[in-house]
């Protein structure tokens, strides 16, 4: 009779031990289970930036020359029609416009006048628009060959991403030839042969 009414309900204890066990087993999994997500979250959030290196997109009105920014390369052909690209990893274009571009020389507010000379140094004021178009075929090497000044982040729209490779060049061979031209006229063949006057700066524009 002793030994029984010493004995205690059956279960119990270990129940609980098992229980706290069971618990503690359980939140284990959980933690391992959760650190597995976090590392194939990180994994998926990398290769979605690593892809978003490797597209980009060509508007319409523009060319563009693919560039490797990792090794500092230029895709060998240009891209001409509009759309989505695929371009490797680590690839993104450089647009350029592919409608007719303006140069204004002393014609429009806010630029600088064109100061030139007669043929017996007396100065006029000269004024002109040179107006060009990229070639696709050697749009690549001019990137490669001259030094492009980056585009305006604040511009809006596609003309925050729109390069004018070799324009600063090109505005000087033009300045120079138009200088040049009109010293070969007199004072007053800029009053009485207007027209001729203006057709040999344009053709000697052309030319450069």
């Amino acid at each position: 009779g002793s030994g029984g009414g010493g004995s205690r309900p059956p279960g119990r204890g270990g129940g609980r031990r098992a229980g706290r066990a069971g618990a503690r087993g359980g939140g284990v999994l959980s933690e391992g289970a959760l650190r597995r997500f976090l590392v194939a979250l990180a994994a998926l959030v990398a290769l979605a930036a690593l892809l978003g290196t490797a597209i980009d997109f060509l508007p319409p009105l523009h060319m563009a020359v693919g560039y490797n920014w990792l090794l500092r390369s230029f895709h060998p052909v240009a891209y001409t029609e509009s759309g989505l690209y695929w371009l490797m990893p680590w690839n993104t274009f450089r647009l350029v416009p592919s409608t007719i571009q303006t140069i204004p020389l002393g014609s429009e507010s806010g630029s600088q006048p064109v100061w030139g000379r007669t043929s017996n140094g007396l100065q006029v004021v000269l004024t002109m628009s040179v107006q060009y178009r990229y070639d696709a075929a050697s749009l690549p090497e001019l990137f490669a060959a001259v030094q492009t000044d980056a585009p305006d982040p604040e511009a809006p729209g596609d003309l925050a991403r729109t390069y004018h490779p070799g324009q600063n060049i090109l505005r000087g061979y033009a300045l120079s030839a138009l200088c040049n031209a009109a010293s070969t006229f007199a004072p007053h063949e800029f009053f009485w042969e207007r027209g001729v006057v203006t057709d040999a700066l344009a053709d000697a524009a052309r030319k450069a």
